[in-house]
């Protein structure tokens, strides 16, 4: 069953922006109202919405992609070994699998499980931008690689 609103409210606290159909007066599927709140710079993540003046914070990709923020370079879009490790490396320390689970959430596929996520950081430690370890508890860990050399030109 579609669920039928009239109009979107911004989940930004105390922010009563409102996002209304048309006249604001007949029901409309919420899918529907989504796509036109995108058409006019409204933003939704996790099932929340937030009006053009609060937009959601855009996350890593924002920061892993400077480019898309306002030069006006098309880049390719991240995959989701790219916004991991981008993540990892913002979060800046050790991460276990369910630790990757939660940065991945904010992503764009925060539906990513449990399982996906650990083949990402097990192809992350392939390609040599993570080591895998065990934290002194068992657990499997992953330590990001650093890519800088120091003043003697050595990483």
């Amino acid at each position: 069953m579609k669920r039928l609103v009239r109009f979107l409210n911004c989940n930004k606290p105390q922010c009563n922006a409102r996002f209304l159909h048309g006249t604001g007066v007949r029901l409309t599927p919420l899918t529907v109202l989504r796509h036109e709140a995108r058409a006019a710079g409204w933003t939704e993540r996790n099932s929340e919405d937030y009006c053009p003046d609060h937009e959601a914070w855009t996350g890593i990709d924002a920061w892993a992609n400077p480019a898309r923020a306002g030069d006006g370079e098309a880049e390719e879009p991240l995959t989701r070994r790219q916004y991991l490790h981008a993540a990892i490396a913002a979060h800046g320390r050790p991460v276990t699998t369910g630790l990757a689970e939660q940065l991945m959430a904010d992503s764009p596929w925060p539906t990513a499980g449990r399982n996906t996520t650990r083949k990402t950081l097990r192809g992350l430690a392939k390609s040599g931008l993570l080591t895998a370890g065990r934290d002194p508890e068992g657990r499997r860990i992953y330590h990001l690689i650093s890519t800088t050399t120091g003043e003697d030109g050595r990483a």
